[in-house]
């Protein structure tokens, strides 16, 4: 791994565990998530003038990532009136790896190789480990 690669997955990970802690830390969880989610928007709207803009064939794409993005924060939300950050949101990541599988799987009709499948399972326990 290169040292600019790297450091940009420091940086990012950095990010993530500041969002955690400030929506963890505060009161009012509707009011700090977001914050932290609509606090992307300037940073979109300065890299939008530097990259060209998408195709017209992929704003389907574009607005059905987005719909799936609201749908999971806002899911992410009514969870944390049920429990803790630090129970809901793990078991939320878990969840969303182990759908996504097997969506992709059933939608392309493609077999899972020995390593895929270990790896399945090996998140499947550690969702259940956590809970």
């Amino acid at each position: 791994m290169s040292l600019a690669v790297m450091i940009v997955v420091l940086f990012a990970a950095s990010l993530h565990a500041s969002w955690n802690f400030l929506v963890k830390g505060s009161r009012d969880k509707h009011l700090s998530m977001s914050t932290v989610v609509l606090g992307h928007t300037p940073f979109a709207l300065v890299a939008l003038s530097f990259a060209p803009l998408p195709s017209l064939e992929s704003l389907l794409y574009i607005l059905g990532g987005a719909m799936l993005h609201v749908g999971y924060q806002l899911f992410l939300l009514a969870s944390y009136r049920i429990g803790d950050l630090s129970q809901v949101y793990p078991l939320a990541r878990q969840n969303s790896g182990i759908k996504a599988d097997k969506q992709t799987t059933s939608m392309r009709r493609e077999l899972r190789g020995e390593q895929s499948s270990l790896a399945i399972v090996q998140e499947s326990t550690e969702s259940i480990v956590v809970a």
